[in-house]
């Protein structure tokens, strides 16, 4: 059985819970309005120091501190390498309920479903051209006016 954690003090903004009441309030600081801590490097702005030097140390100095035990790739957030395990381990969570076929990602069964319904998920703003990758869409943008 999993160990469970115990989550009682709750951010009044978006329900997140924290174990500690030092950790939510450093929590709630991030929905405050006033954001004091700017990125020089892109203005991105951080109302906590520690949000603003993750960012700088993730984001500009290109610090990947989560290693793939599998292949040689690196990543910047744990919750990105958590995602990019799902392909190794070939869990495919997310299955179209019309047609049985599964994706790795949400946003793929999300578009996939977009063509059961008759949606064209990929469509040019300019002309009538329909992409069925949205690659495909944004090489065509390239020439079309």
């Amino acid at each position: 059985m999993a160990h469970e954690r115990s989550h009682p003090h709750v951010c009044g903004t978006c329900a997140k819970g924290f174990a500690k009441p030092s950790d939510l309030k450093r929590h709630e600081s991030t929905h405050e309005k006033v954001k004091s801590h700017v990125c020089e490097a892109c203005g991105k702005q951080f109302s906590t120091a520690s949000n603003y030097n993750q960012h700088v140390a993730r984001v500009h100095r290109e610090e990947k501190g989560f290693a793939c035990s599998v292949c040689p790739k690196t990543f910047s957030y744990g919750s990105s390498l958590k995602i990019h395990m799902k392909r190794h381990e070939g869990e495919k969570a997310f299955k179209c309920s019309q047609c049985a076929k599964e994706f790795l990602y949400k946003n793929n069964l999300v578009r996939h479903l977009k063509l059961h319904a008759g949606e064209e998920a990929n469509k040019c703003k300019h002309c009538d051209a329909t992409f069925k990758k949205k690659s495909a869409l944004k090489e065509h943008l390239l020439t079309c006016f």
